[in-house]
């Protein structure tokens, strides 16, 4: 059986993405992420799009003052509340990274009620 694994690092790289994602990193930094970056990577299924998007994830994690990089896919949740629930366990540790220790109880407060109010205000639409 073959194993089709995405790979997570280029050591094991034979497709010859390594280069590819070394530019991937590159670019992202190069461009002001604050306006939003967006790549979209298309191939058919077993490519190695997956591998691609890990090692460019990877190379930009080895970067000095590189981004936070928060890995969220949101067809793997079944429903759009679930949705927002992950999406802000994913943002949450991030934005407390960032945080000065004697805000932090607050601010978690504040994702929290943030959280559930984009959570009611989204029910509320799809019930309409």
């Amino acid at each position: 059986m073959i194993n089709d694994k995405p790979l997570s690092c280029s050591e094991r790289d034979r497709l010859g993405f390594r280069g590819i994602a070394h530019h991937l990193a590159t670019a992202f930094l190069q461009n002001d992420l604050g306006q939003g970056f967006v790549v979209g990577v298309e191939g058919a299924w077993g490519s190695g799009k997956s591998s691609l998007v890990n090692m460019a994830l990877n190379e930009l994690g080895k970067r000095k003052n590189g981004p936070h990089v928060i890995r969220f896919a949101p067809w793997l949740v079944g429903s759009r509340n679930e949705m927002l629930v992950q999406l802000f366990a994913e943002l949450e540790p991030v934005i407390l990274q960032s945080i000065p220790v004697s805000e932090l109880d607050s601010t978690k407060k504040i994702i929290g009620r943030y959280a559930r109010v984009w959570a009611q205000s989204l029910h509320s639409r799809v019930h309409k």
